[in-house]
């Protein structure tokens, strides 16, 4: 595993944390391509009451 990976496991781990806080579930996702984040997000399907709202 590179060392860019490795930031994108930690954004990933620190927007589940953000969303915890938030009241919703453990869950973030970091969306990558050739060493680009393509898109990021936290679960918010307790938050938004909406089950689609998943992270990933």
């Amino acid at each position: 595993m590179s060392e860019k990976d490795t930031l994108f496991i930690k954004r990933a781990i620190k927007l589940s944390l953000e969303s915890v806080k938030r009241g919703g579930g453990p869950f973030g996702a970091v969306i990558t391509k050739n060493g680009e984040v393509v898109s990021e997000s936290s679960n918010q399907v307790t938050i938004l009451n909406d089950p689609t709202a998943h992270a990933e």
